[in-house]
């Protein structure tokens, strides 16, 4: 049994109806709860039953208390008429997925009947399973929202190789429906109908962003069978590995999940979804959100001999929050950081709350060069436009402190070269959606403590609108 005798919960945090709120928005996103007979769906659950040769898989959707069958086979085996065939269905509490869900982690019991947790479950009682392997169904946002499971009426030990296989299908399975969902949004909002309108610069160039954002999602299919199976060498799950073949592979995985973190930000950016312009609050938990992009970017950091270390206020987790647009600007302030610090520095990010705000801090500790951000990056913020964090937020100024242009002297540079560097523009964007959410981000310290970031962001109201227009 994978999860051995303890079965834990990394959301624990969220009540329930944090829970349903935070996979509805994602479900509603993903058009997952209205689309019926999903190929790709289809195509996993017969892979995974003919591979582990189980005589029952099912691929599901967790969506309130029930979870929703979006393709199985094997329903029969179950008896004839039963009635998971005919609703496609189960509540949560009569089966093995919530088990999944909840810790997000695999669960495979050889013999249910081993274990007294699940032996009162109606998929044992009323069905007759008694072996279950389930694979959380994970996003490329790293929600999960359903699991992808094989069942028998009999006992049945699972392999690593089962497991590592079943990892792999639901990954390969989740990347090729948001793959051919972007496209099917993208082709709805093509630009051809407004040819006659659009001058031919403005449809060329529209028609180029949808193609990009195509062949960026493109991309993902194949990285994510690159990540996987060197995931799963690098783990000796086929035999043994030599030192030179454990390093080479253990290289073909750091820079495979480098080149898919890099995909999934371009992606995460919108370039061609009007959606972008919009609010989505739903329910956040600030310390998986922060540890999920220190992952994004360890391998970045590491490369610099660097470290980054998140620490958060104890107290309430969850905020409401545009989860996508706070990953987004975190993620690219602390690339800033990252991009601009010397070797052996730690990238501090600290969570807290501040009256009714969520507050984030980013800074920079270095054993030679001391506490503060790198001059290199102060002299980037106060050249960038509006670099003057006061005529950007007035009303917050009290709440993030003056620039520190006021006590440092930068030299004239320019912003305006012929390639503006990644680090300025990660520093713009980290503004632009901060002033999105009504936030601040400023600059706070003194030359003798040194400086560091950080934003202040009000948490969205529980019942607004899914989608809030941006007042532009």
């Amino acid at each position: 049994m994978y999860s051995e005798s303890r079965l834990f919960c990394r959301l624990e945090g969220l009540s329930p109806v944090e829970r349903w709120q935070r996979r509805q928005a994602v479900l509603d996103q993903l058009d997952l709860l209205n689309t019926d007979g999903v190929p790709v769906f289809e195509e996993a659950v017969q892979m995974g039953a003919r591979f582990l040769a189980m005589p029952i898989c099912i691929l599901s959707i967790v969506n309130g208390t029930q979870q929703f069958f979006k393709a199985a086979v094997g329903l029969s085996q179950l008896g004839v008429m039963n009635r998971l065939a005919a609703q496609r269905a189960l509540p949560l509490a009569e089966g093995l997925c919530t088990y999944v869900i909840d810790s997000e982690q695999v669960l495979a019991v050889a013999n249910v009947l081993e274990h007294e947790a699940f032996t009162q479950l109606s998929l044992v009682q009323e069905y007759g399973v008694q072996a279950y392997a389930g694979i959380p169904l994970l996003t490329s946002q790293g929600d999960c929202i359903g699991t992808l499971a094989v069942m028998d009426t009999t006992p049945h030990h699972f392999s690593q190789q089962d497991i590592a296989f079943l990892e792999l299908t639901a990954r390969w399975a989740m990347g090729e429906f948001e793959r051919n969902q972007l496209i099917a949004s993208t082709t709805a909002n093509s630009p051809w109908p407004t040819l006659a309108s659009n001058s031919l610069k403005a449809t060329i160039d529209a028609v180029r962003l949808n193609l990009i954002a195509q062949l960026t999602q493109d991309l993902r299919s194949p990285l994510t069978s690159i990540v996987g199976m060197a995931s799963v060498l690098s783990r000796q799950i086929y035999g043994p590995l030599t030192d030179k073949q454990k390093e080479y592979t253990d290289i073909v995985r750091r820079s495979s999940q480098t080149l898919m973190n890099l995909v999934d930000d371009i992606i995460g950016l919108g370039t061609d979804r009007d959606d972008y312009n919009y609010l989505t609050p739903t329910p956040v938990d600030i310390e998986m959100l922060g540890q999920q992009v220190i992952q994004s970017l360890e391998q970045v950091a590491t490369q610099r001999e660097q470290q980054i270390k998140l620490t958060v206020e104890p107290g309430p987790r969850i905020w409401m929050l545009d989860k996508g647009k706070v990953r987004q600007l975190l993620y690219h302030l602390i690339f800033s950081v990252v991009q601009t610090a010397g070797e052996a520095s730690t990238i501090q990010v600290h969570a807290s709350r501040k009256a009714d705000h969520l507050q984030l801090a980013v800074g920079l500790s270095n054993p030679w060069l001391g506490e503060g951000l790198p001059q290199a990056l102060l002299a980037l913020d106060h050249h960038l436009p509006g670099g003057n964090i006061g005529d950007l937020y007035p009303v917050n100024q009290d709440l993030v402190g003056p620039h520190p242009s006021r006590d440092l002297q930068f030299p004239d540079t320019t912003t305006s070269s012929q390639e503006s560097s990644r680090e300025l523009l990660s520093l713009l964007l980290s503004r632009q959606l901060t002033e999105m959410q009504r936030g601040a981000l400023g600059i706070q310290g003194s030359p003798e403590a040194g400086y560091r970031y950080v934003i202040t962001l009000p948490s969205l109201t529980a019942n607004a609108s899914t989608a809030s227009r941006i007042a532009c």
